[in-house]
């Protein structure tokens, strides 16, 4: 393998341990050389037996692979100065949402190894100013971020130094308070993510991490992470500390920080809303006024069908239009969209004929699930800022009815992950293995579309409950992804393998669970290699969705009967009240490090329609995702 590889495959290893949804965030960890911003080896990398910042033991390697996990290395032995937790840090820039051509402000650059990270999201039509108030550590930083144009460093004092207007603001040094001169500079709807700590040594600060989203009327905020992490220079007020010293440990222990909404700087008597309150600084639980919306001048793009395709669905089939908004009524809310989920389903709903749920009307708007935020409320159990899962359709904003909606917290996920391994894709998985294939420990379960957002978390359930998992994908790159990343004991390429044939040698006994997803020939071959009393859990047929003919049935069914088998088809729907078991479960094994996503996610509510048929060409890798916003 090459120094390549085991950057691209360390990328991989950030995207899951941070729940990474931006894939500009991911290449940038798979492309810039970790090793050039270290030294020269040997490097100390910290051992786990460390019990923090202050007691960090390392050991000593030569070999530049060795730094591609999530490990931190050290800079300054003498100094006691580190890299960072890769998956820390790439949380952090997460929550900086940043987008190509943004300008950013990195206060603590180090040796400017996540600066170059940074670089790499904005491309080169953005740039990143960053500082350090070490000048040594400045200077290290400006020789190994040389080769990035869009780039300055200054050894400066974080406290005064003017970053000019920013999109967003990573601070990386303990600080007491957001300086103001970083809150002038912050743009509107821009991110500021920084440390407010406590001091428990003269280096060494503990609290919590926030980004704060400048609005028109204040700063939103919420709590990213907490963290342990160095004292900054100059940027530690000690008047400012002692509401920190009772307020934050108050709040992490009762589990209060995780109602921030927002950053106050008004002057105002102490309530029950404020989380931690002192004089200038208040992180209050309750949310910034937002502004009235003016739902009649607000516009709403949409794509309704057009016509109901025949065959594999066309950009003609929709039609894009803007209408106005509209008004909430009583029992309802205005969703502004922010993602949209992408699902095979999708083309069985443009069909007319009888089917598990009535078929998207000729005109009306494209069904869809997504995520997204309450921009107006009707209802009492909806506020405004609330984020919410529900049928949106395909537009910039929804009105559903409340009880339609399921509040999920943004902050113990990324907002995608709900649409699938945590959505409607983890449900159906979930429920159509444990409940119709009933896998026993030892049995070999064959998943097709494995890769897919329901088929990889099938497989992997599969896998906890002990059994022995083949997965049949497309490529090369989703067999290794199925295999390496979500653990399948094998993986079946069926564009560029005979199928019977691997099948074969992978299950000489036969088949005891076939969770399909594709239907057509890939079924026939698996009904004829099904062991006695084998389950077939039929979830879904996407390889005959566009079928302009009638539909592919199996041909092998009499192997149900030889075999004492059972076929079984399901809607997730039916299992509405069970939900919450199932995500109990689902979040479980994913805290855990059992169950893993990834998500394929595409910019712009335009690129509907020929997003659409990349899920039908099989060109996406994971759960296909628009993001509207």
């Amino acid at each position: 393998m090459t120094l390549d590889d085991y950057r691209r495959f360390y990328a991989e290893e950030i995207e899951q341990v941070a729940s990474l949804t931006s894939p500009a965030l991911v290449e940038a960890f798979a492309r810039v050389p970790r090793e050039r911003f270290l030294g020269p080896p040997p490097w100390h990398i910290a051992t786990a037996a460390s019990a923090g910042l202050a007691e960090m033991a390392y050991r000593s390697t030569s070999e530049p692979r060795h730094l591609y996990h999530n490990v931190v290395v050290s800079v300054d032995r003498a100094k006691d100065i580190n890299n960072g937790q890769p998956s820390a840090l790439a949380s952090w820039i997460a929550a900086l949402d940043l987008k190509t051509g943004y300008r950013v402000y990195h206060m603590g650059c180090g040796v400017g190894y996540y600066t170059a990270i940074m670089a790499e999201v904005v491309g080169p039509t953005g740039s990143v100013v960053a500082i350090d108030a070490q000048p040594d550590l400045a200077a290290r930083a400006h020789a190994n971020l040389s080769g990035y144009p869009n780039v300055t460093v200054h050894a400066a004092d974080g406290a005064t130094f003017d970053p000019d207007a920013c999109d967003a603001i990573l601070i990386t040094a303990g600080v007491t308070h957001p300086h103001a001169l970083w809150l002038e500079r912050l743009r509107e709807g821009g991110r500021l993510v920084l440390p407010l700590t406590i001091a428990v040594s003269p280096t060494i600060g503990q609290g919590v991490m926030l980004r704060c989203i400048r609005r028109r009327d204040g700063f939103a905020a919420n709590l990213v992470s907490f963290v342990a992490i160095f004292n900054g220079v100059n940027l530690r007020d000690p008047e400012l500390e002692a509401p920190l010293r009772v307020g934050i440990p108050k709040a992490m222990g009762s589990g209060a920080m995780a109602k921030l909404r927002s950053l106050r700087r008004d002057a105002h008597e102490r309530d029950d809303s404020c989380l931690v309150h002192g004089p200038g600084l208040c992180l209050s639980s309750r949310a910034i006024c937002e502004p009235e919306l003016d739902t009649s001048t607000l516009q709403n793009r949409q794509f309704k069908l057009a016509t109901r395709p025949v065959g594999m669905v066309k950009g003609s089939d929709f039609e894009f239009v803007t209408t106005p908004a509209g008004v909430p009524c009583p029992g309802e809310a205005l969703v502004r969209v922010q993602y949209l989920s992408l699902d095979p389903a999708m083309r069985g709903w443009m069909n007319a004929g009888r089917s598990y749920i009535a078929p998207v009307g000729v005109g009306d708007v494209m069904r869809a699930g997504g995520i997204g935020r309450v921009a107006a409320s009707n209802d009492p159990s909806l506020a405004v800022g609330d984020t919410v899962v529900g049928m949106t359709g395909v537009q910039d904003y929804a009105i559903a009815k409340a009880k339609d909606l399921t509040k999920v917290d943004p902050r113990l996920a990324p907002l995608p992950r709900y649409l699938g391994a945590l959505g409607m894709p983890g449900l159906t998985a979930y429920f159509g293995l444990l409940d119709i294939g009933q896998p026993k420990e030892g049995e070999t379960v064959v998943v097709s579309a494995a890769a897919g957002a329901v088929g990889a978390v099938a497989g992997q359930i599969a896998k906890i409950k002990g059994c022995r998992v083949i997965g049949i994908a497309g490529g090369p790159d989703k067999c290794r992804y199925v295999v390496e990343d979500l653990g399948f004991d094998a993986a079946i390429d069926y564009k560029n393998e005979d199928v019977r044939r691997a099948l074969a040698r992978h299950c000489p006994k036969g088949i005891d669970i076939y969770f399909d997803n594709v239907g057509g020939d890939i079924l026939d071959i698996v009904l004829s290699m099904l062991a006695r009393r084998a389950r077939v859990v039929i979830c879904g047929a996407i390889s005959q969705y566009n079928n302009p003919e009638s539909i592919q049935g199996p041909r092998n069914y009499l192997s149900l009967l030889i075999n004492h088998a059972l076929m079984e088809g399901f809607v997730v729907f039916d299992y509405a009240a069970r939900y919450p078991e199932a995500m109990q479960a689902l979040a479980g094994w994913m805290i855990a490090g059992k169950l893993k996503a990834r998500e394929d996610i595409v910019e712009g509510l335009e690129t509907f329609p020929d997003t659409l048929q990349k899920l039908f060409r099989g060109e996406n890798f994971g759960k296909l995702v628009i993001k509207v916003e």
